[in-house]
C-alpha cells in the first residue's frame, strides 16, 4: 500500500511540474524563476539572501544562480 501512495504521489508531482512548466513557458520562466519571484513578493524588502532561500528551500548558491538568470532576463 505505501509503495502505491508514493508511486501516485510520484505522479501527481511530475503532472504538476508538467503543468506549471507549460503555464510558464510563453513567460520564458521556470520553475524556480517563479518560485523566487513570488517568494520575493511575499518576504519584506530588507530579507537577505539567506532568509530568502530558506524560505525556497533551496541552498544559498542555487538562488544566486537563480537572480542571476532572472536579472538576465531582466
Amino acid at each position: 500500500m505505501e509503495s502505491q501512495i508514493g508511486a501516485d504521489l510520484s505522479r501527481v508531482v511530475r503532472m504538476w511540474r508538467s503543468l506549471i512548466d507549460h503555464r510558464l513557458k510563453p513567460l520564458k520562466l521556470t520553475q524556480t524563476h517563479w518560485i523566487t519571484l513570488h517568494n520575493i513578493s511575499q518576504l519584506p524588502p530588507e530579507q537577505s539572501q539567506i532568509q530568502l532561500a530558506k524560505a525556497i528551500g533551496i541552498e544559498q548558491p542555487s538562488l544566486v544562480r537563480t537572480l542571476d538568470q532572472l536579472e538576465e532576463k531582466n
